[in-house]
């Protein structure tokens, strides 16, 4: 690949504004870095696991999860984590539209559940894991069960009356979900919160990473992540980089909160 770097994403909503503000974004870490960044926009996860796998990407922002259970994964270094509201967390909410009739997971039986995908903490793994410790019959719970690879198709298969309820992220103010305020989440853009009910909150769940090939060189690392960090506070870069990640900061990944969510994953597995 030269010696520039090709940065992999998952966009979403995947439309012309956030394009436009990857490559904006990219242009950016170029001219900071040092490097030619070239942004790549992956339409699933999966799909940017084996980009990353095969070394058609070199640096992939990627969820926890996905790091943890993908196989090809298992190699690439964690260089940051994302921060949002302060925290390098987030929280999963069980979510329904206000024209179904449900004030709480005790009205839902056999519900159409519209997830992200079988790797996402937010949108399957950490709301399942949580009804079922709180003693819910999953398969009472929910009758039907799709898959909509974006958190941003949850909501609008939600929105639009296709699924009954949906799983997403939800951000609180300090990464504290009973005293917080509810500041940002999946749905957000798709609908206001008026027409949104909260069913269900489970967490924390370490935020999302920005991760490098072990082929990638040491400096090369350095100098991208140090540029990606410093965008973060740049009054021109930090807009197109909140579009794209969504990010206010970055912090050192912690093995801490890799291990916590493993033995999420390890629970998860056997429901």
């Amino acid at each position: 690949m030269g010696e520039g770097l090709v940065f992999g994403v998952t966009l979403s909503p995947d439309d012309d504004v956030h394009r436009e503000a990857l490559a904006t974004m990219c242009e950016l870490l170029s001219a900071d870095s040092g490097f030619p960044v070239e942004g790549r926009d992956l339409r699933q996860p999966n799909q940017l696991a084996r980009a990353l796998a095969k070394g058609e990407v070199d640096v992939g922002w990627i969820s926890p999860t996905l790091l943890l259970m993908d196989p090809g994964l298992a190699h690439v270094v964690p260089l940051l984590s994302s921060v949002r509201q302060g925290a390098a967390c987030f929280h999963a909410l069980l979510f329904c539209s206000t024209r179904i009739d449900a004030e709480s997971v005790d009205d839902l039986r056999g519900a159409h559940a519209a997830w992200v995908a079988p790797s996402s903490a937010a949108g399957y793994l950490v709301p399942r894991l949580s009804l079922a410790r709180k003693g819910y019959d999953l398969h009472e719970v929910f009758g039907d069960e799709s898959f909509h690879d974006t958190h941003g198709k949850v909501a609008k298969a939600v929105l639009r009356g296709k699924a009954d309820v949906g799983a997403t992220y939800g951000h609180f103010s300090r990464g504290d979900a009973e005293r917080g305020e509810l500041v940002g989440a999946g749905f957000i853009e798709h609908g206001p919160f008026a027409s949104i009910r909260i069913l269900d909150v489970s967490g924390p769940i370490p935020a999302d990473m920005i991760v490098a090939r072990p082929e990638v060189p040491i400096p090369q690392r350095i100098a991208f992540a140090a540029a990606l960090a410093r965008l973060a506070h740049d009054p021109v870069g930090g807009d197109p980089l909140s579009r794209v990640i969504g990010a206010e900061d970055f912090r050192a990944v912690t093995t801490d909160a890799l291990t916590e969510l493993q033995s999420l994953m390890v629970a998860a597995h056997d429901l």
